[in-house]
């Protein structure tokens, strides 16, 4: 992801105040357009609604903060979200685990 952000020209330099302190926030944003997603079964439904997951960069420096459709910056077959730990993560846990270290 960040490789792709470079690439745009968004990292590492911040715009506003040209500090080279830019970072991607690990998790994704959330942002919800016209209100909580229902279900298609639910009367709440409301078939406009949709919930967008985002990249969000910020400066350390300054705060300024951007984010970007993650859809966009990463290819079709790439997975954005991941449910659960991450491949590193689970290597991680399983190497503290056999060194007894939780």
């Amino acid at each position: 992801m960040v490789d792709r952000l470079v690439e745009l020209g968004v990292m590492p330099r911040c715009a506003i105040c040209g500090s080279e302190t830019m970072s991607v926030i690990r998790r994704p944003a959330q942002i919800r357009i016209g209100g909580p997603h229902y279900g298609k079964g639910d009367p709440r439904n409301d078939p406009e609604a949709n919930e967008l997951f985002m990249v969000l960069v910020h400066c350390e420096v300054c705060g300024a903060a951007h984010f970007f459709n993650s859809e966009k910056l990463v290819p079709r077959d790439e997975r954005m979200i991941i449910v659960g730990l991450t491949e590193e993560e689970e290597e991680e846990r399983e190497r503290r685990e056999a060194e007894g270290e939780g």
